[in-house]
């Protein structure tokens, strides 16, 4: 019996065009199976095809691989989509920080920051700050 191919947290990150911070975030919530045999993380090539095939059907990520964006990420996503999903995005945001107030703060106000980063967005398509401010913001956060 052959043993499966395995990647490391870099090339499983890079194969699914994401940080490798967002690789263990993914890890740790269980969106990405993986094994930690000593002290790095060996990723399952099958668990990638997996969330790239998942991924290859839907046409927006789902709130959870949003939530398991860094900051830098979620900037860059939140540029690409248009006003109206922003602003959907937000409500989803809000009310999954208010869902999880009571059990996570910390998850809770990370929630809350990309809330108010994807509101900071809006306000640069209207003009009222500039992208430089907004990527200071992000840059700080």
């Amino acid at each position: 019996m052959q043993e499966e191919e395995r990647l490391s947290l870099r090339e499983a990150a890079n194969a699914l065009g994401i940080s490798e911070v967002s690789a263990r975030r993914w890890i740790k919530s269980g969106k990405l199976k993986a094994y930690k045999p000593g002290l790095k993380y060996l990723i399952p090539k099958s668990a990638v095809k997996e969330l790239l095939e998942g991924s290859a059907t839907e046409d927006q990520p789902d709130l959870e691989r949003i939530i398991a964006m860094d900051m830098t990420e979620f900037a860059q996503y939140i540029a690409t989509i248009d006003d109206a999903a922003v602003q959907g995005l937000r409500e989803q945001l809000d009310a999954e920080a208010a869902r999880r107030h009571s059990t996570d703060l910390g998850a809770s106000q990370r929630l809350a920051v990309r809330s108010f980063i994807a509101g900071l967005d809006l306000q640069v398509r209207k003009e009222q700050v500039t992208r430089e401010q907004l990527n200071a913001i992000v840059a700080a956060v």
